[in-house]
């Protein structure tokens, strides 16, 4: 449409006079400046190089985001270098008798029962269910051991296998005594990694718990015991004092 100069009426485009006041309509003046101004309709290659323009866009979006999807898989499958304790079987197995006698103990005496193992026995015993737990579905556990600081800082490593291709997950937090239980607080929303890519620790903490219950299965009720029995602990170099309440 076009505006008459004279009295404003809106004419058709292409119209010489002015339909309502019969005024000649000046359409010389119009360049391709003030055209989609003056008519309201936006020439073809401008409104083709707001297309290409978009188009553009949305393809530099995509492939930022295809950039970052592949960085991210780069960083999932690095396997960082990370600290992996000596085991042995006998300290698996010593661990293990620990328990049972602690245990045995409480039950007969009913009294407060303390005794004093190693972090390599810990994570003997920890290897030991590992090995034990059955292999099934896509992501599959390989291995598992914590390295545990003397303020109670504890790093949690996971061994894994997702359809065959080996992954490193790491879980960093704080082991503490909290309403009788054992309980373990992350360092943090990202205080997980995935090889060395940062990882949601809400997310690994779902995995790890289905690790976990792999790990268990056929011993879980004598851990489970051997958990809520716990009334307090320590960590002091490489030793872990342990006490248990009736």
């Amino acid at each position: 449409m076009m505006q008459c100069p004279s009295c404003g009426t809106a004419n058709r485009l292409g119209a010489i006079f002015c339909r309502s006041c019969g005024a000649k309509l000046e359409i010389d003046g119009v360049t391709s400046q003030t055209f989609e101004k003056v008519t309201g309709v936006v020439p073809k290659d401008k409104k083709d190089a707001k297309t290409r323009a978009k188009n553009i866009a949305v393809n530099v979006l995509r492939l930022a985001f295809l950039g970052l999807v592949v960085l991210g898989v780069y960083l999932a499958l690095q396997r960082p270098e990370v600290e992996q304790p000596e085991t042995s079987g006998r300290l698996a197995s010593a661990f293990d008798k620990m328990q049972r006698d602690m245990l045995i103990t409480l039950e007969h005496s009913k009294q407060p029962v303390t005794r004093t193992t190693t972090k390599q026995a810990l994570n003997s015993y920890l290897g030991s269910l590992v090995g034990a737990a059955e292999a099934k579905g896509t992501v599959r556990l390989v291995d598992s051991w914590v390295l545990i600081e003397d303020n109670n800082d504890l790093n949690w490593i996971i061994e894994a296998k997702l359809f065959g291709r080996p992954l490193r997950f790491q879980y960093f937090g704080t082991v503490a005594m909290k309403d009788g239980k054992i309980t373990f607080t992350p360092k943090g929303f990202f205080a997980a990694r995935m090889g060395k890519l940062p990882y949601p620790s809400p997310l690994l903490k779902l995995m790890a718990s289905r690790f976990w219950k792999s790990v268990l299965e056929g011993n879980e009720e004598k851990n489970k015991k051997f958990l809520d029995a716990i009334s307090d602990f320590k960590f002091e170099g490489e030793k872990i004092t342990v006490t248990l309440k009736p």
